[in-house]
């Protein structure tokens, strides 16, 4: 699992990427991306510092 922060405005450009939002290890909102085929799943969050 790899957790990486971006800017409010990547948040919003993601579009329908990552749909997934939830409360995340205290932590929220977060949207949750899977990858099937290389077995991987990264969590986005906003990050207003960036």
């Amino acid at each position: 699992m790899d957790i990486r922060e971006i800017s409010r405005e990547q948040w919003n450009g993601m579009g329908q990427h990552g749909q997934i939002r939830m409360k995340f290890m205290g932590y929220g909102p977060v949207r949750i991306h899977t990858d099937n085929e290389n077995h991987t799943v990264t969590v986005y969050r906003i990050n207003d510092s960036l």
